[in-house]
């Protein structure tokens, strides 16, 4: 649940609430590296560096093939802005 109301905030450009339910979401057990991509994401685009870097890190560890291209597999999105906006954050996050 706090994954997907993660979701939706980056989706409303509201990072700040985007970021602390990503944060709820990615401690709940066994979460799913895609809602870890959602906090990198999330930390990413509220400014929170460190934490972007830190979830990046333990997506990979959970999954090490993680990509961009896959989240949009799973997410695919039909504004082009929200796209765009979610793929710079993973450019700079260094996720391809």
């Amino acid at each position: 649940m706090h994954a997907t109301r993660s979701m939706s905030a980056l989706l409303d450009e509201d990072f700040e609430t985007a970021r602390r339910l990503s944060d709820q979401a990615v401690n709940t057990p066994r979460a799913h590296f895609y809602i870890t991509l959602i906090a990198a994401l999330a930390s990413e685009l509220s400014g929170a560096r460190g934490a972007a870097e830190r979830y990046r890190d333990l997506a990979l560890a959970q999954r090490s093939d993680a990509s961009a291209e896959l989240f949009f597999s799973a997410f695919p999105f039909q504004r082009t802005s929200d796209r765009d906006r979610l793929n710079g954050a993973f450019r700079r996050l260094g996720i391809a």
